[in-house]
C-alpha cells in the first residue's frame, strides 16, 4: 500500500512538472519512464487493483503525449513545405496509434490524422 501511495505521489509530481518541459516528446518520455518505474515495483505490490488503475492512467497519458508529439512533428513538416516528411511522420504515427485501444480522444486524433494524411497525399 505504501509503494502504491508513493507511486501515486510520483505520478502527481510528474504531471505537475510536465508543463515545464518544452516538447511533447519530452513529456511523453517522462510518463513512459514513470510507467517503467511502476512496472519495476509491480511484483512487490499486493493490491493489484490500485496498481493497475494507476498503471492504466499513466499508460493513457503517455500515449496521448506520444501521439501529440508525432502529430506536432508532422505539422512542423507540413508547415515547412516538407510534404513527404509530413506524410512519413503521419503514417508512422498512425501505424503506431491505430492499434491503441486507449480512449475516445485518441480515436478522434487518429481519425483527424487519417484525414490529414489523405489531404497531404492528394497534394503530391
Amino acid at each position: 500500500e505504501r509503494i502504491v501511495r508513493c507511486l501515486k505521489l510520483e505520478c502527481a509530481d510528474r504531471e505537475q512538472k510536465l508543463s515545464g518541459l518544452v516538447s511533447s516528446k519530452a513529456r511523453a518520455n517522462s510518463m513512459l519512464k514513470l510507467l517503467g518505474t511502476i512496472e519495476k515495483y509491480q511484483a512487490q505490490i499486493e493490491d493489484r487493483g490500485a496498481l493497475e488503475a494507476l498503471k492504466r492512467s499513466v499508460f493513457i497519458r503517455a500515449n496521448h503525449l506520444r501521439l501529440d508529439s508525432e502529430l506536432e512533428s508532422a505539422k512542423a513538416d507540413d508547415l515547412s513545405g516538407e510534404n513527404k516528411r509530413a506524410i512519413r511522420s503521419l503514417a508512422k504515427a498512425l501505424a503506431w496509434a491505430n492499434n491503441l485501444k486507449v480512449d475516445d480522444d485518441v480515436a478522434e486524433k487518429v481519425r483527424c490524422a487519417s484525414e490529414w494524411l489523405g489531404n497531404l497525399k492528394s497534394r503530391n
